[in-house]
């Protein structure tokens, strides 16, 4: 976890990003953060950085949204970063532009969206394109433009002209906040309503998860796919949702779990873990990790005296009794008691075929 007074900036952290030479960038109210795993640097604009993607090409630039503002960032000769607007070259209908809440470096140059407008620099200059009643969140998802219109749904970016999505109307009202290739031809749709919906060539359909309360009680806010196929969920109320590539619930991280902030801003999987950009800090989480919490939550019951492997199923002797678990996901177990051992189980042992279990009652052999 880092704080506000580890990198000297603004609580609120909007956008990540890796640089090239492998730096942690972070789009932050006092302007661009840099990490290099021990010092960190800012690089102030006079507003808040609200987006940034790092250039796919050799010039590694940092393109950037802001509060009224827009650009990019480039390295001096000195190795520092200074900031170049582009707000000049805006078209006067697309001013003022307010909050550029996203941007994407594309092989074909970058795209920044507002709440009025999709903008596209190319060849030095802007086009602008408007929806009719208004963009919400613009998401880049299997290699295309994405971005739910206010009133007619989502919409997808074609030859520089924004196309509606064959079913799209489905979100003409529904807050679209997360896109995530789950599979190859598979998206999945995160949405503040419905939680959870699948899009394939044969159109959308609704996903049965129990990850859908969560993501609509919680405030779905963002997502990204993790390095084992599993996606991952950023809300504004609950800390993360981790589920199965077909969407079914897979983990909840929150404060019950170390993570010290329930309101996920942004997210960016890379090498080194999870970071996550929050409302007050900045946070590097490990998923999946490679250690395991079992609590009363799982369904154990009292102080944990002894556990032992048996195959694929875990004993647990504890104070209240004795417990193996199931599997209830791919990724997560229950705990349930074994009769009628449900005593103290101070000790248990493996015997050939059988489990022997010392408790407050006597030998037990299971």
């Amino acid at each position: 976890m880092y704080s506000r007074r580890d990198y000297d900036g603004h609580a609120q952290n909007w956008g990540l990003a890796i640089a090239p030479d492998g730096v942690l960038l972070v789009a932050n109210g006092s302007g661009l953060l840099e990490f290099d795993g021990a010092t960190w640097r800012t690089t102030p604009i006079g507003s808040t950085v609200r987006s940034i993607a790092v250039d796919p090409g050799p010039s590694g630039r940092v393109w950037a949204g802001a509060k009224d503002d827009l650009g990019y960032f480039d390295r001096d000769r000195h190795g520092r970063y200074h900031f170049v607007s582009l707000l000049q070259h805006l078209p006067p209908p697309a001013r003022p532009i307010g909050d550029v809440w996203q941007v994407f470096a594309t092989a074909d140059g970058p795209v920044f969206a507002t709440e009025r407008a999709i903008l596209l620099w190319r060849d030095e200059q802007f086009t602008a394109l408007f929806g009719f009643g208004g963009l919400h969140k613009s998401m880049w998802c299997d290699g295309q433009l994405f971005v739910r219109e206010k009133g007619r749904g989502l919409m997808v970016l074609r030859r520089e002209r924004l196309e509606p999505v064959a079913g799209g109307e489905l979100f003409a009202e529904d807050k679209v906040y997360a896109m995530v290739a789950a599979a190859p031809g598979v998206i999945l749709v995160a949405s503040r309503k419905h939680g959870l919906t699948r899009l394939t060539e044969g159109g959308f359909s609704r996903v049965d998860s129990a990850a859908n309360k969560l993501l609509a009680e919680h405030l779905v806010y963002n997502g990204a796919r993790l390095a084992d196929g599993t996606l991952i969920f950023g809300t504004l109320r609950g800390g993360l949702v981790r589920t199965l590539a077909d969407g079914q619930l897979a983990q909840v991280v929150d404060g019950r779990h170390g993570l010290p902030e329930k309101m996920v801003l942004s997210l960016l999987p890379g090498p080194a873990g999870l970071w996550l950009g929050l409302n007050d800090g900045l946070a590097l989480v490990q998923l999946p990790s490679r250690l395991s919490r079992y609590s009363s939550a799982a369904g154990l019951r009292g102080n944990a005296y002894d556990v032992i492997d048996v195959g694929s199923t875990l004993l647990v002797g504890t104070s209240q009794g004795l417990f193996y678990s199931r599997p209830i996901t791919a990724t997560a177990v229950r705990f349930d008691g074994v009769a009628p051992v449900n005593l103290q189980v101070w000790s248990l042992a493996q015997q050939g075929e059988h489990v022997l279990a010392a408790s407050s009652a006597g030998l037990f052999a299971v």
